[in-house]
């Protein structure tokens, strides 16, 4: 049972005259954005590749990454629960294979390589972009089914923004925030805080036992809390300096399945990551970036089963210098050097304290093509991990805009993955003698976007997109049974090809606009090599994939009032390779309101939303119910100063 928090109000605010109003960004609505808009610092590399593309981006303070990505059901997520374990499959391929980046710098730890976004609350300030595709040749080992990208995002307007928010709902759901922001002529600075708590003690039916009781889910609470902060000094002539910290604490309990009944599984996870980084911009064509991190990582899962608990510790230094050179107004070279030290104590590893050290060297070059009509760029990246040279990464990719408003893209690229320390070091299992794995990535995608205004006043806005993807994974690591306990090997080829759609249409007219979005995902991924002669899993869809993916979406709003419904379909999954076995598809949806009250110079949000309005009894993974009908009620207040200028 969770201690009940303490609720913290709301900060009230003194009333200044000046003001103008701030407040959250709304939840539901995908912002597209070329790559050549976007505005962070650490965005060097995605610049240097023009076919990669943000299929989604948001920001919702009361959402996990997981949550978030749920929502709007571009990609596929394993979970546990609302808050606890969970995982991503991206193209077809493993959660290993779609690493979190932070700044520049990747936070899959070394010792599961296994990214759990729900986890990740995003800050106030914080933007999640989703850019599918493999990138090691951009970001190295790891990137092979794409890339979760996080980052702060400073404000549009100078002045001191402030902002805090309750939210309530189902399962005893309970999260706050807090938001304090500053944007100067040459300082920006923004802190947050964020807590949450959740029983998830939601009923659910147990097909597994006679009669199909009617049982609630224990040992399924979640809490926890992350502080963050964010500062960039514009230097008088030397640049900026830029630093950010973000610390997180979430406490979980892990339930059990159908089948075993109520677990007694716990665990903690705390992380801490700090960063501080200058950038340089001098005669008009160099730009020289200098970064360096700390990462800390610490797990204890206690399971009164076993006979000891599981900790693991990992100290993580990371430092990237880049420098591009635009050496004409139509040509850029991009050299960056990257390195890495990890340390890890693991309580599995008989007493043993792994470390490595990995340095990669990254090149690239983009040229864009005369008359506007688009770009071209070749990457390469080459790595050292302890004193051995990995597979060598290029990637080739081109974006044509023959038209305007259309555009092509094509995109092939060679990817890796190093295998993770539990790979190597497991006790009992471990196999030191892995190699790492491999991949070739090919994907040609369209996309059209147009914005029309009609003579009676009204504007229409159109995006459609559509990609076709294909790539293959050598030396796959699979843990198999063995006579005493399971081990991995570089047994496996995989293949994955589909296709990823996106469509937006919107319509505006004085106050009023109506949104309809659309996504879609066709995921085919096979085992492409027999593991012996008549292996039955041999062409068939690998376990716990869905073929179908796929969101539609309806937002209508009339001046400060936005009602929409979201409505989410997801595929059967296999959960046997030789497909003899499936978890059926399901259908959810969610219905929500949001208004915005203007007052006394403050704004306030308020929102309700339906999850589940159907109430559909679902499983993404075999034997771990989800929630049925939930809802989340919440209310924001932020405001916006703006300072007076200092005269001079």
């Amino acid at each position: 049972m969770l201690k009940k928090q303490i609720h913290i109000p709301l900060f009230v605010f003194a009333l200044l005259k000046g003001y103008s109003c701030y407040s959250q960004s709304d939840s539901l609505p995908v912002h597209y954005h070329k790559l050549s808009q976007f505005t962070y610092s650490e965005t060097h590399k995605v610049l240097f590749d023009p076919a990669l593309r943000v299929r989604t981006e948001a920001t919702d303070t009361f959402r996990t990454l997981a949550q978030l990505l749920q929502h709007r059901n571009v990609v596929f997520v394993k979970s546990y629960g609302p808050g606890l374990l969970s995982s991503l499959s991206l193209r077809g391929t493993e959660a290993v294979h779609t690493p979190i980046i932070w700044r520049g710098f990747t936070l899959q730890n070394t010792v599961n390589a296994t990214p759990d976004p729900g986890m990740e609350s995003v800050p106030e300030n914080y933007k999640m972009s989703l850019l599918p595709g493999g990138q090691s040749g951009l970001f190295g080992s790891g990137a092979i089914g794409g890339t979760l990208q996080v980052n702060p995002v400073a404000p549009k307007e100078k002045g001191i923004h402030g902002g805090a928010g309750l939210e309530f709902g189902s399962f005893n759901r309970n999260n706050q925030f807090f938001h304090l922001a500053y944007k100067g002529n040459r300082d920006v600075f923004s802190a947050g805080v964020r807590l949450y708590s959740t029983l998830n003690n939601f009923p659910y039916v147990n097909r597994t036992l006679i009669n199909r009781p009617l049982e609630r889910l224990e040992n399924a609470a979640a809490r926890g809390y992350s502080l963050n902060a964010d500062y960039t000094h514009q230097l008088k002539k030397y640049g900026e300096i830029t630093t950010s910290i973000w610390y997180q604490v979430n406490k979980r309990q892990i339930p059990g399945t159908m089948i075993t009944g109520n677990g007694k599984a716990k665990q903690i996870d705390k992380n801490l990551r700090s960063m501080i980084g200058w950038k340089h911009t001098f005669r008009e064509k160099h730009s020289l970036s200098l970064k360096t991190a700390f990462l800390y990582d610490y797990l204890f899962y206690n399971e009164h089963s076993l006979p000891n608990p599981s900790f693991m510790i990992q100290y993580a230094s990371l430092s990237q210098a880049e420098y591009v050179y635009s050496i004409h107004k139509n040509h850029s070279l991009m050299a960056g050097v990257n390195h890495a030290y990890y340390k890890v104590f693991m309580s599995e590893y008989q007493a043993l304290s792994p470390q490595r050290n990995q340095t990669s060297l990254f090149l690239g070059y983009r040229y864009l093509l005369p008359k506007q009509l688009g770009e071209a760029a070749i990457q390469a990246v080459e790595e050292i991990t302890d004193g051995q040279w990995t597979p060598f990464c290029p990637s080739l990719s081109v974006r044509l805009e023959p038209v305007k408003s259309f555009s092509l893209r094509m995109r092939i690229n060679r990817n890796y993955r190093q295998p993770s320390f539990n790979d190597l070091y497991w006790f009992p299992g471990g196999n030191p003698n892995l190699k790492p794995e491999t991949g070739l990535a090919q994907e040609l995608g369209a996309q059209f976007e147009k914005n029309i205004e009609s003579k009676n006043g009204r504007k229409f806005s159109i995006f459609i997109s559509s990609t076709g993807f294909h790539q293959t994974i050598q030396n796959r690591i699979v843990w198999i049974p063995g006579p005493l306990f399971w081990t991995p090997e570089n047994i496996d080829r995989t293949r994955g090809f589909g296709n990823e759609s996106d469509i937006k249409l919107g319509m505006y007219k004085n106050n009023r606009s109506f949104v309809l979005e659309g996504h879609y995902s066709y995921t085919k991924a096979v085992r492409a090599k027999p593991r012996f002669e008549g292996d039955p899993a041999f062409g068939k869809q690998l376990p716990n994939i869905p073929m179908h993916l796929g969101s539609v979406s309806a937002t209508f709003s009339i001046k400060r009032t936005t009602l929409y419904y979201a409505h989410r379909f997801t595929g059967l999954r296999y959960t046997l390779a030789d497909n003899s076995a499936f978890i059926p598809s399901f259908h959810t949806g969610a219905v929500g309101i949001r208004q915005a009250v203007y007052f006394l110079g403050f704004k306030l949000n308020a929102w309700f939303e339906l999850d589940n309005i159907t109430n559909t009894r679902y499983e993404i993974i075999e034997f771990r119910p989800m929630p049925g009908r939930n809802f989340r009620v919440g209310i924001s207040l932020g405001f916006h100063k703006i300072l007076p200028e200092k005269k001079r």
